[in-house]
């Protein structure tokens, strides 16, 4: 394909900016993992895939793909820390985005690695698909965005474990998460999370960290009324008296207060349990069940405005879910093949680096892409499309443009010195040395 003057000026914008965005990551990071870093996010985006044969092919180095495939293979399993280095990075850059009213959206999900039985840390997860277990890992992930503009999705975190391989559990990976964002963002922003998210301990740390969130409800029990009643049973006695439309479906909703009970810890497990105030909204869909969301926010707002805000922010999971999705299909996620359980968790890390810069970065220059790009970009010649989920689009043309730009001149850039933060934390960074 001849490319027009304008378009090799988008190519070689998006290798300045593809420069400047691994330095965020890489800072701090020795020369050869700089290195190694950005060859993996220019063969990853390249060949769209997480297959390390496939990535070193696109690479395109001038040594024989088997010793190529070898030194990938060796850096991938050598630092056990990469990926919380990458991830940490990645969450402070995001977090300076993050306003009050910017929806954090968490997602609990899984990897399915149906026949693998050699893969580290493997074990059975549910296939919601298929509706039964398989064998794969869970995956913890979560992104930011605002309900007026829906698909502009920032990615903000990702991470692939075995809950045996690291003796740890759901409950201890979502905590960590919602505190290195709390920290990093000021405690700005709305936790949105899906069922299964609303235990107690999640809703007690939440609470006492003062932080707004909505979580779907499931099957607990809430004091209503002075009484402790299931969701549905408080359901029951609510009004309903709010008409919600949303996607072209109409809902009759309602709000009210309620109580939860906290639960105590270790040693203070004989005291009274502490009671938190909280909302309950309800919504019913004609000829469907009650859905219940379970919600608390720093600021006063009005019932009504709760209720609204609600509603709106939980229809975001809808996009978020279609991230993952489009994440899973081009860059073949699920297809990840490393037997060493680290390299596995570095693989992921940088994968979502990679993901986020198309959907951080590139995202912000769509409107030029499509003007200069209209063929490939826009397939009914209509400017308004660039407000339509384009994801599956832009990361093709990218993965073009990054196979007619020289790899060298994205990976010679020179690296930027380490600060006095390595001298810090240097004991961090000693197994990166020796890569």
């Amino acid at each position: 394909m001849r490319h027009t003057k304008d378009q090799r000026n988008t190519s070689e914008r998006i290798l300045t900016m593809a420069k400047q965005f691994i330095e965020n990551y890489t800072t701090n990071m020795t020369k050869p993992v700089q290195k190694f870093i950005q060859q993996m996010l220019y063969g990853i985006i390249g060949s769209r895939s997480v297959i390390v044969q496939q990535i070193a092919v696109c690479l395109d180095e001038k040594i024989r793909l088997k010793k190529l495939c070898d030194r990938l293979y060796r850096h991938l399993a050598k630092c056990s820390v990469l990926h919380e280095l990458l991830m940490d990075a990645q969450i402070k850059q995001v977090s300076a985005e993050i306003r009050e009213d910017s929806a954090i959206v968490i997602d609990l999900s899984d990897i399915n690695k149906t026949g693998a039985t050699k893969m580290e840390g493997i074990a059975d997860v549910w296939d919601g698909s298929a509706s039964r277990t398989n064998k794969g890992y869970f995956t913890l992930q979560a992104s930011v965005c605002h309900y007026t503009n829906p698909q502009k999705v920032s990615l903000l975190y990702s991470d692939l474990f075995s809950i045996e391989m690291e003796n740890t559990s759901e409950n201890e990976k979502l905590l960590s998460l919602i505190h290195n964002v709390i920290i990093n963002s000021d405690n700005r922003g709305i936790f949105v999370m899906d069922r299964g998210m609303d235990s107690s301990i999640i809703l007690k740390d939440l609470i006492e960290n003062d932080a707004s969130f909505i979580i779907r409800g499931d099957d607990r029990h809430l004091l209503y009324n002075g009484k402790s009643m299931p969701y549905k049973s408080i359901a029951e006695q609510m009004l309903l008296n709010y008409n919600v439309a949303s996607k072209k479906r109409n809902f009759s909703a309602g709000i009210v207060p309620v109580q939860l009970k906290l639960p105590n810890d270790e040693e203070n497990k004989n005291q009274r349990k502490k009671k938190a105030d909280l909302y309950l909204v309800v919504a019913l869909e004609p000829d469907r069940s009650f859905v219940y969301y379970l919600c608390r926010f720093r600021n006063q707002l009005s019932e009504t405005q709760m209720m609204n805000l609600v509603l709106k922010y939980y229809g975001l999971r809808w996009g978020i879910e279609e991230v993952h999705r489009q994440i899973k299909l081009d860059f073949n996620w699920e297809a990840i093949q490393l037997l060493k359980y680290w390299s596995l968790k570095n693989m992921n890390a940088l994968l979502w680096v990679s993901a986020s810069f198309l959907y951080n970065e590139v995202r912000k220059i769509i409107t030029c892409i499509v003007k200069k790009f209209n063929n490939r970009m826009v397939y009914r010649n209509e400017m308004n499309e660039k407000d339509k989920n384009m994801m599956y689009r832009l990361t093709a043309l990218i993965s073009y443009l990054m196979n007619t730009i020289d790899v060298r001149r994205l990976i010679k850039s020179k690296p930027h010195k380490r600060n006095k933060y390595y001298e810090e934390y240097g004991q961090l960074y000693l197994c990166l040395e020796g890569m």
